[in-house]
């Protein structure tokens, strides 16, 4: 159960608990929101898929100019949108966004 307070008051910390949301989008979704940030398409979010694949993580576009300046990282492909499959679970493979040029 999840404590409503707590993601309503955007400080799950003083909880302690593990908070255990239905899915991956519920459970991104009270992320974004106790990370307080006014305006959600700055916030600076890294997904990191696996700990044994850390080489591999996908960055908010918001991290794209930052990681250019890091010789230690690659950009391998162009910003996508995360994609959640009907039972709310976040896929494997986002959606890339298109750009207008």
């Amino acid at each position: 159960m999840v404590d409503a307070n707590c993601l309503t008051s955007t400080v799950a910390s003083p909880r302690r608990l593990r908070i255990i949301l239905e899915d991956d989008r519920d459970a991104i979704f009270a992320a974004m929101k106790t990370c307080t940030a006014l305006d959600l398409s700055k916030a600076r979010v890294v997904r990191i898929k696996d700990k044994l694949r850390i080489g591999e993580i996908y960055i908010s576009e918001s991290l794209l100019a930052e990681a250019a300046t890091k010789p230690e990282i690659e950009v391998v492909r162009s910003p996508a949108k995360m994609v959640f499959d009907a039972a709310g679970n976040l896929m494997d493979q986002p959606v890339e966004i298109e750009t207008t040029a």
